[in-house]
């Protein structure tokens, strides 16, 4: 008798666990269709213009120092250098996010890790850096990405 009522309560015990992983699971597919990456028809494209290096630096004042996956390759680590303040705040767009659209697949990716817009100042010569959900695992190391910041595209950027 003893025996069983060990059992049965060690099988009692184990339903929160039991509970608590399921619901993980559900939250973890949740959170993965959440990040699904854009497509090549997405919005973010549009009235964008592709300039040479030069030409990006002086509309935005920043210049794209890397582009690289990090977390396994969940992640998309872009560093950029201000070079006109000002001109920068661009990257602080609520409308028109930063993002990366990859040059394989067309896939573009503007989902902050962190979900928020900052609004700081930002100061000259200093390298910043900006984490994008890379959902589905789009980009891979190799690849080339345009980077697309406010009305402007600096394509053939090599994601290390």
């Amino acid at each position: 008798m003893a025996l069983a009522t060990a059992v049965r309560l060690r099988s009692r015990s184990s339903r929160p666990l039991v509970l608590a992983a399921a619901a993980a699971v559900v939250v973890a597919i949740a959170v993965a269709s959440l990040g699904r990456a854009g497509s090549a028809s997405d919005p973010r494209l549009e009235g964008t213009e592709s300039l040479p290096s030069s030409a990006f630096e002086e509309a935005t004042g920043i210049r794209v120092v890397r582009v690289a996956t990090t977390a396994a390759g969940g992640l998309l680590d872009v560093r950029y250098q201000v070079l006109d303040p000002d001109k920068a705040l661009v990257v602080h767009d609520r409308e028109r996010p930063p993002a990366l659209r990859s040059e394989r697949n067309g896939v573009v990716l503007a989902r902050r890790w962190h979900d928020h817009v900052t609004t700081r100042a930002l100061s000259h010569a200093v390298v910043y850096h900006e984490l994008l959900v890379n959902s589905d695992g789009a980009v891979r190391s190799g690849d080339e990405v345009a980077v697309l910041i406010g009305d402007w595209r600096l394509e053939g950027v090599e994601v290390q």
